[in-house]
């Protein structure tokens, strides 16, 4: 007989209930105990906080699927605009040095990468932090190369902004 692991917990979300267990670094979510069986599924995230995240939002489209919910609940409370996400940047970024705030001279260069992405986000329709995906990124990276920016500029600006969203 298999013993369980330690790194089992039972979940219980809006409309199913899951087991959670993490497995080479990388937590899932199974749903097989439900009426009907859900599966497993990668919730891709390798801390707890961020897997329980990831299975509330699961739960929710499992659940438009199954007919048990109306697709309203798929769309998230509190998305935060890009505007809102930079401000909340700023003040991180404006923390004292002793406690890890960056230097005068590194906000004013963050300020002018974020008033090109911003721009660039804006011309194609992206208004929240949660629609900056690998795909936008590597358009926002083509612009820049179109616009001639050096490697170092396109290097600098993208690890930035990827250090932003997340």
């Amino acid at each position: 007989m298999r013993r369980p692991s330690a790194d089992k917990q039972k979940i219980q979300c809006r409309f199913y209930s899951y087991v959670v267990a993490l497995r080479n670094d990388i937590y899932y979510a199974d749903g097989r105990g439900n009426s009907p069986g859900l599966g497993r599924h990668s919730l891709g995230a390798s801390t707890l906080k961020e897997a329980l995240t990831n299975l509330e939002l699961l739960d929710r489209k499992l659940a438009v699927e199954q007919g048990l919910a109306d697709r309203s609940v798929l769309i998230e409370v509190g998305t935060l605009s890009l505007a809102e996400g930079r401000a909340l940047y700023e003040v991180y970024a404006n923390r004292p040095a002793v406690t890890g705030g960056t230097r005068p001279a590194t906000r004013k260069r963050y300020r002018a990468v974020l008033d090109k992405f911003l721009a660039f986000a804006g011309g194609i329709g992206i208004t929240s932090r949660k629609q900056v995906t690998k795909g936008v990124l590597d358009r926002y990276a083509q612009h820049l190369e179109d616009l001639g920016r050096a490697y170092n500029t396109q290097y600098l600006e993208l690890t930035t902004l990827k250090q932003i969203n997340k």
